[in-house]
């Protein structure tokens, strides 16, 4: 889409409910999509997401801290798989629920909603104006 090619991961794949610790399960597919983003000297965006259903843990009191806390294990994984991934290539944009796909009446639609995007774009070329 604009912002460039999305890998839209399920968090039931990723995730375990209510929680940010990164499933093993998912490592394999992380890092063929690190080996593309380190070819082709990518920005990697994480962007993750909830559904509209409020958490109330200690961890996570609102569905902005879970997303934070998920975009940041996905990030913590790609920075300790691919160390040429610097942080000026890697951001988290946690979401919470502020961007569903769908709405939030069904335990389907749910499952829906709750998700990370990697979103990967071109690295800026330097711009040189023409004389």
């Amino acid at each position: 889409d604009y912002r460039g090619t999305v890998v839209s991961l399920g968090a039931e794949d990723m995730f375990q409910p209510g929680r940010a610790d990164l499933r093993p399960t998912v490592w394999p597919f992380l890092d063929d999509l690190l080996d593309l983003a380190v070819e082709h000297r990518a920005l990697v965006s994480v962007e993750a997401h909830t559904d509209g259903t409020p958490i109330n843990s200690a961890r996570f009191p609102t569905n902005d801290h879970l997303s934070a806390g998920r975009g940041l294990a996905v990030l913590r994984y790609m920075k300790g798989a691919r160390p040429e991934l610097t942080d000026e290539r890697l951001e988290v944009v946690p979401r919470g629920d502020t961007r569903p796909r769908t709405v939030n009446s069904s335990a389907a639609q749910r499952r829906k909603n709750r998700r990370v995007e990697l979103v990967f774009s071109a690295t800026p070329q330097d711009f040189r104006p023409r004389n």
